[in-house]
């Protein structure tokens, strides 16, 4: 079980990694086509920001947003008497 929490917390590390990487390239891009390589940093900077808007808000309220999401509410005693 511990092996399988490992795996997920990996996998969970490089999802947000590359999430990371896809912003900032995308940034840079749209930066670049918009005037050149000041304005790719001013991108990669916008990016940055976004990404950890994204970040903070996953890991503050990410359980959450879940659970709201699959309609989740808390058990009662009525539910399972056991």
């Amino acid at each position: 079980m511990w092996e399988a929490i490992q795996a997920n917390r990996r996998r969970s590390r490089l999802l947000i990694g590359l999430m990371a990487a896809i912003l900032i390239g995308l940034g840079a891009l749209i930066g670049a086509a918009m005037g050149g390589q000041e304005a790719a940093l001013v991108g990669v900077a916008g990016a940055l920001a976004v990404w950890l808007v994204l970040v903070t808000i996953a890991l503050s309220g990410g359980e959450r947003m879940v659970l709201l999401g699959a309609g989740a509410r808390p058990i009662q005693k009525e539910d399972a008497p056991r």
